[in-house]
This record gives C-alpha cells, sequence and structure tokens, in this order.
C-alpha cells in the first residue's frame, strides 16, 4: 500500500501545484491586460501581446517544474501508476490493486477473470430490469392518446 500512497501524494502535489501555476498565469495576463489597457485604451492588439508577454514570462517556469516532475516519477512509477488507475476503472478497490500488485499476474489474470464474470453478471441484472421496465411501460395506458 506504501506504493500507491507515495503515487497519490505526489499526483495531488503536483496536481494543486499545477492548478496554483494557471491561476497565477491568468492573474498575470489580466493584470498586464489593466497595466496596457491605459495605454492602448483596451485595443485588442494590446490584449495578445499581454497574453504573449505572459507565456514567454511563465515558460521557463513551467519547464523548470516540468523538469522536476520528470526526475520524481521514475518508468517503474509511471508503469505502476498506470496499472494502479487501469486496476481503479475495472472497478477493483485500492485492497484488490494493493494485492493485485503484489502477487503477480498469474493471479492478476483470475482476478480479472473473476471481474469480468462479476460485471458480466451484473449485467444480466440491469438487461432483466431494462426489460422488465419496457414491459411495464408496454402494460401501461398512453396518456397521449385522442379520443
Amino acid at each position: 500500500m506504501y506504493d500507491i500512497d507515495i503515487l497519490i501524494n505526489r499526483t495531488l502535489v503536483f496536481g494543486t501545484l499545477t492548478v496554483l501555476l494557471a491561476l497565477v498565469y491568468a492573474g498575470s495576463v489580466l493584470f498586464l491586460q489593466f497595466l496596457l489597457s491605459g495605454f492602448t485604451g483596451g485595443n485588442a492588439l494590446a490584449s495578445v501581446a499581454s497574453t504573449l508577454a505572459s507565456a514567454a514570462l511563465f515558460q521557463p517556469l513551467r519547464q523548470g517544474i516540468q523538469n522536476v516532475i520528470d526526475r520524481r516519477y521514475t518508468d517503474a512509477d509511471l508503469l505502476r501508476l498506470q496499472q494502479i488507475l487501469a486496476l481503479k476503472f475495472l472497478g477493483f478497490s485500492l485492497e484488490e490493486i494493493k494485492h493485485c500488485l503484489q502477487i503477480g499476474p498469474t493471479v492478476l489474470q483470475e482476478s480479472l477473470s473473476l471481474q469480468k464474470a462479476m460485471m458480466q453478471e451484473k449485467r444480466t441484472q440491469l438487461d432483466n430490469i431494462i426489460q422488465a421496465i419496457e414491459e411495464t411501460e408496454q402494460l401501461l395506458p398512453r396518456r397521449n392518446q385522442r379520443f
């Protein structure tokens, strides 16, 4: 479970950092547009120029943050994260994912087969419910009929 905790922590930290950087960038664009509006009278060209200037100023900062992220995640971390996300998408709990990652591919295949069988059973149940609803709809009188 420790590997999952590290990956989740890193994802939250870098996600928060990305959102913060985007907010600072948007704020700087708006601030530069405000400063330049006095000189240009709200010209659309000034808005474009301030946006380009902000992008040019933030490019080194974005690249630096990306380098830090790239150094913190190894290829093995990224593969592990991909496996976790795939299993979570398939409906596995974190405990089941931890178990699958610890035991190896043979048991993982058995787990996937079990998960598939459970999903097919759920599909059959949903199909039966839909069929019952359709049959009930057929039995109800139509309200839009004119006499």
